[in-house]
């Protein structure tokens, strides 16, 4: 997108010129505009290639995609961060306090919040991830994993039973619509959380513990009767992932976990910013629990891994090992709090 006055420039050719010159090192003769997000910085003087290089993520490559419909772009935002140009008519005009009036009633919805647009402009990231979870709440179905795995044993099923109960894909899905639901297997051996599990119990802890009892999601109750330790009334409603059959391990997946980049909300504003970075902005799950279904997840798949967040397929995914990524914690502070 083109401006006479030179002070914006082609989406295109920014990614370009970052290629051609390793990044960012100077703002001297960088011809396109910054614009920052909180927690995150895009300022000017806040770059060095060299120190750099060892925190962030690096732009490797760009595609231009022109004249796609709306399923295409769903698709291509799925897969990595999207540019977008708005091309101008002249009904232009009538775009005023963020409503559109040549929108029909129909679509008079649709939200321009996740637009960013301008020089030095600030937003909160919780503005954008409050969409997203509108959003993928109605279109991503329900799974499970299990990311970090504590083996429970249930003693009074037969080793090689395999009980298949149902599990929803979608919160109020009916209970005549096989659509809506997908099978799970419950084995003897199964796994939950490691976090829903502690040797001693508390009032406001809902997890399990030795002598209390819990309700497996979409399964059964369980009571936790024996604790045994490795080298490393129900009180709540734990997500658990089962031996898909008798002594076969569950699928494994790999699972990445992204968080805000800096812990404080304006790092421009810091003179060290690169001491501000978030240590846990980035954690890798190599070897997480998933239901069996997963492994036919294909790239362009997203879904809500219940108790985690939404989730989408990594380009990384092969025939091994799937690989999904975290879009959004299904934490909703943003509409707790207001729109900010």
């Amino acid at each position: 997108m083109n401006n006479p006055s030179g002070e914006y420039g082609n989406s295109a050719l920014a990614f370009h010129y970052i290629l051609l010159n390793s990044g960012i090192t100077s703002w001297d003769g960088y011809p396109f505009p910054r614009l920052a997000i909180y927690h995150f910085t895009g300022y000017k003087d806040k770059c060095n290639r060299k120190l750099a290089s060892h925190h962030f993520a690096h732009i490797d490559r760009y595609h231009s995609y022109f004249d796609i419909d709306e399923k295409s772009l769903e698709k291509i935002v799925d897969l990595q961060s999207v540019v977008a140009a708005v091309g101008v008519d002249k009904s232009w005009y009538k775009y005023d306090g963020g409503v559109f009036q040549g929108c029909p009633t129909e679509r008079s919805n649709l939200n321009h919040e996740v637009l960013i647009i301008g020089d030095n402009s600030m937003i909160h990231i919780d503005r954008l991830e409050y969409y997203i979870r509108e959003e993928l709440n109605k279109t991503a179905p329900r799974t499970t994993v299990v990311l970090h795995p504590v083996k429970v044993v249930i003693t009074n099923l037969d080793n090689e039973s395999i009980i298949n109960v149902d599990a929803k894909k979608w919160p109020a899905a009916l209970s005549n619509d096989g659509s809506s639901y997908y099978k799970v297997p419950f084995t003897s051996i199964l796994y939950i959380e490691r976090s829903d599990f502690r040797k001693n119990d508390s009032k406001d802890y809902y997890g399990l513990a030795p002598g209390k009892s819990v309700l497996l999601r979409y399964a059964f109750p369980i009571k936790c009767t024996d604790v045994i330790y490795g080298d490393d009334e129900n009180s709540g409603v734990l997500h658990w992932v089962a031996q898909p059959s008798p002594g076969v391990e569950p699928l494994k997946v790999e699972v990445r976990l992204f968080e805000k980049l800096f812990l404080s909300e304006n790092p421009a504003e810091l003179e060290d910013w690169l001491s501000d970075p978030n240590p846990n902005s980035k954690e890798v799950i190599h070897e997480a629990y998933a239901v069996l279904s997963l492994a036919s997840a294909v790239l362009g798949d997203k879904y809500q891994f219940e108790r985690l967040g939404y989730f989408a397929v990594d380009p990384d995914t092969n025939s091994e090992k799937p690989v999904f990524n975290r879009t959004v914690t299904l934490r909703d502070a943003y509409s707790k709090g207001g729109i900010k």
